[in-house]
């Protein structure tokens, strides 16, 4: 297969050091401002690395445990404290940013306690406001205030695990409902889109912004169901809507959850640098959009899926596609690359998981025409290292459904680590359910993880986790 390779070279690493953590990003560039730039955005990547394995259960009103993914608060996560050094040669200009938690969780913790004092603040005097807009407007921007708390609070419980701050007065489950009071409730997907489009787009330079709008997903799950696909539809009509996040000057984004009567939305518009620049929520009538499936269904595996991923240190895999690494939605003929980076040269393979109509399954993708396991194996080396390489392009076709990654990979081959599979005409099928083989093909990696023994080299792996969906 051939590779393309993309022209920024980016490289991550985190490092722990004895008074704390230290979450470095690296990039190469021929213009030095740009590397800085691209250094910090692949700091920000680091840290979701962590965030995206790290999971939390919250109590939900009717007392069942609700799993959610603590990186649904943010596209873009807020770094304070970086330190950029940078060097050229060649023609080319090298950036390395990092931030060290002795030094930045005070940051953190200053700017958290600022914006708290603001929200406490700001909700007594909106508790006094009698006109319905402007209450409106004001718990608007005490919500948007909330969420980049939530975002500050998310990096500081990355980068010092130990510490503790006590929340505002007011949440955001709080203003959401005051918020919802007030807002009227919609019949139906376009005009849920109408009145929410609305709220976002208030100032009248946006109303002609070019603005990526991202499927909005379930708080407990990164599954787009078939009304968070229908209501992306509908809002990409309401606005100067483009299909890619580079000609976006922003992103239309957020969350839903279900009640018995309606389902509540949670929008935020953020800019390409991922500030929040406005939110909004809004209830649409559950019986409604009745012929739209708003549920997940696969939650209990995406769980074990994500809570259970390798984190690498010193040895790092990702895996991304054309579309990114999150909130991902294929329609009918659209070509999904498949885009790795290793910062080692390395071997890897992937597991895939599917969950459509007609089937559940695990299998192993086949990424070369050699013989025998080594069709599943592919090698980066010294010249691809620190690269996003193209290992292949597929489209979307039915039958449709969601699509879970799941990317190994060792500085040694890892033929041993390769679960055993059967060809059943169109995948190499993996035996057993698929949060089995999920438990078992990890357990195997993991396995080569432990002190080697007769001589043998030690295998650095690390994991990458991916979940899209496809659908009409």
């Amino acid at each position: 297969m051939n590779k393309t390779i993309i022209s920024l070279i980016l490289i991550v690493s985190f490092i722990t050091v004895a008074h704390g953590q230290s979450f470095h990003g690296q990039a190469l560039h021929k213009n030095e401002h740009e590397a800085r730039q691209h250094a910090i955005a692949d700091l920000q990547q680091n840290l979701y690395v962590n965030v995206e394995s790290l999971t939390q259960t919250q109590q939900s009103n009717n007392n069942e445990d609700v799993f959610r993914f603590t990186s649904k608060l943010s596209s873009t996560l807020p770094i304070l404290g970086a330190q950029t050094e940078c060097f050229s040669a060649y023609k080319v200009t090298q950036c390395d940013a990092s931030i060290d938690s002795k030094k930045s969780a005070p940051m953190y913790q200053a700017a958290i306690l600022q914006k708290q004092k603001i929200i406490d603040s700001q909700w007594q005097k909106t508790k006094n406001i009698t006109a319905a807009q402007i209450k409106y407007q004001a718990l608007a921007k005490l919500l948007t205030l909330i969420q980049e708390t939530q975002q500050l609070t998310l990096v500081l419980s990355i980068i010092e695990p130990s510490s503790n701050i006590s929340p505002p007065a007011i949440n955001a489950t709080d203003i959401n409902q005051a918020m919802l009071s007030l807002e009227q409730v919609a019949n139906g997907l376009p005009m849920a889109a109408l009145l929410l489009t609305k709220r976002l787009i208030t100032d009248k330079t946006l109303n002609k912004a070019k603005v990526l709008v991202k499927p909005f997903t379930p708080y407990e799950s990164p599954e787009i169901t078939p009304f968070a696909s229908a209501l992306q539809t509908q809002l990409s009509s309401q606005i100067n809507a483009v299909l890619a996040s580079k000609d976006a000057a922003y992103i239309l984004q957020g969350k839903y959850q279900a009640t018995r009567e309606y389902i509540n939305l949670e929008a935020q518009l953020v800019d390409n640098q991922g500030n929040i620049i406005t939110a909004a929520v809004m209830s649409i009538n559950k019986a409604s959009v009745a012929q739209f499936d708003h549920q997940p269904k696969q939650l209990d595996f995406e769980r074990l899926l994500y809570s259970g991923q390798i984190v690498g240190s010193s040895f790092t895999a990702k895996l991304t596609t054309n579309k990114g690494q999150r909130d991902l939605l294929f329609r009918p003929q659209e070509t999904i690359q498949l885009l790795v980076k290793v910062n080692k040269p390395s071997y890897f393979y992937i597991v895939g998981h599917a969950n459509n109509n007609e089937r559940k399954l695990s299998y192993l993708l086949d990424l070369n025409n050699a013989p025998g396991d080594d069709k599943f194996i592919s090698y980066l080396g010294i010249d691809e290292v620190n690269k996003w390489v193209v290992i292949g392009e597929f489209e979307a076709q039915a039958p449709f459904g969601s699509e879970s990654l799941q990317l190994f990979s060792a500085t040694i081959k890892p033929i041993e680590m390769l679960p055993a599979t059967t060809f059943d005409g169109t995948y190499h099928v993996i035996a057993g359910k698929r949060s089995n083989a999920m438990a078992k093909t990890r357990g195997l990696v993991k396995k080569q993880k432990k002190v080697a023994k007769d001589g043998k080299v030690q295998a650095e792996v690390a994991e990458a986790v991916l979940s899209l969906t496809t659908a009409l």
